[in-house]
């Protein structure tokens, strides 16, 4: 389940067996006031004893209800396993899903209930989904230290990420794009199960690794903070403190002195 970044009361909910659905909270929210106006009817909670008008209420609340692809060539149904999904449009109308059968599913409520986009990428599961550099690429990750980026409008991915020992837990781009804009100079923070904290560069075709942290632990989750700046005292205390270690480091080593060689004297 995921929210709306700006549209709080819209959210998205999906999971096994149970394909992409879009609520809006408000509905819901009127809709439990008037279950409690029906309750307080003096006729009680079974005045309406329709089982059409029953299943109608529950649907209530619901923005988009995603329908499963065709079946394949033996008629049978494709499984639903949703593991992850991100809103990619401000209109809440486009929605892209991981699944569990390492699918990448772009819906657009505006085009069809089906999927638009439906491209499958390795044979691991997709663990991860988050937006790009901005709303036309999607990262992804697997189970098998697998990170990327697709191109939605094309379904082609245009990046891989190395340097994983383990399974990428969480990750995000920073600083975050916006609906309108792209984000510049973006870096990619992500952990892994390896416990180590990455930071990739996303502006060059090779998307080296610059920095890396040893974290002790294996993170499940990892959020940027783009308003934090280290203060400048912070900063010379840093930079003196590593200037001391290596000046120790240097002053530890043991003075060896230089031996001239004398020159044999000729016959």
């Amino acid at each position: 389940m995921r929210g709306h970044s700006t549209q709080s009361h819209i959210f998205a909910a999906g999971g096994k067996d149970r394909d992409l659905c879009v609520y809006d909270a408000s509905v819901l929210a009127s809709q439990n006031d008037s279950t409690e106006k029906v309750v307080s009817d003096p006729k009680g909670p079974n005045k309406n004893t329709s089982k059409h008008k029953a299943a109608k209420n529950a649907s209530n609340g619901i923005v988009f209800q995603a329908k499963n692809v065709k079946n394949d060539f033996l008629d049978l149904q494709q499984p639903v396993w949703i593991r992850d999904l991100q809103f990619m449009s401000e209109d809440t109308s486009k929605v892209v899903v991981g699944t569990h059968h390492h699918q990448i599913r772009l819906y657009d409520a505006k085009a069809a209930r089906r999927p638009v986009l439906n491209v499958e990428i390795g044979k691991n599961p997709i663990t991860n989904v988050r937006v790009g550099k901005d709303y036309n690429h999607v990262m992804f990750t697997d189970t098998m230290s697998n990170a990327g980026t697709i191109d939605i409008r094309t379904g082609a991915v245009v990046a891989r990420y190395k340097g994983f020992t383990g399974a990428v837990t969480d990750l995000v781009v920073a600083p975050q794009p916006t609906f309108t804009t792209a984000s510049e100079n973006a870096m990619l923070v992500s952990v892994s199960l390896d416990r180590f904290l990455r930071v990739h560069e996303m502006s060059s075709m090779f998307r080296r690794c610059v920095n890396k942290a040893y974290l002790k632990q294996r993170m499940s989750c990892v959020l940027v903070d783009e308003e934090y700046e280290l203060p400048e005292s912070e900063i010379k205390k840093v930079v003196d403190e590593e200037e001391e270690e290596e000046n120790a480091m240097w002053d530890s080593l043991a003075k060896v002195d230089s031996v001239t060689k004398r020159k044999r004297a000729s016959n």
